[in-house]
């Protein structure tokens, strides 16, 4: 059950957050939202860039996800959009 965005990644494509967590895949990202300090999230996401959302486009080709991630604004916002995708996919 559930789509690409659940499967890790090869090591090489590992999302490494400025605390040093490494992210796996997508599940890893709404997870270590919920905990994730705004340091480290405004340090990946800002009014010029979105790393999260470039990373799902550049690695899982999720350009619906990807692009509504690009709109996120924080962390819960960006963990719900996460959510519900994850949720639509696993459904499939």
């Amino acid at each position: 059950m559930g789509g690409k965005l659940f499967k890790n990644t090869i090591p090489e494509h590992h999302f490494k957050l400025l605390n040093g967590i490494e992210l796996k895949n997508v599940v890893d990202l709404a997870d270590s939202l919920k905990h994730m300090s705004d340091d480290v999230f405004y340090s990946h996401v800002d009014e010029h860039k979105n790393d999260f959302s470039n990373w799902v486009r550049d690695i899982y080709s999720a350009e619906e996800l990807a692009n509504a991630l690009s709109k996120c604004k924080n962390q819960q916002e960006s963990e719900l959009h996460i959510l519900r995708h994850l949720y639509r996919e696993k459904s499939l």
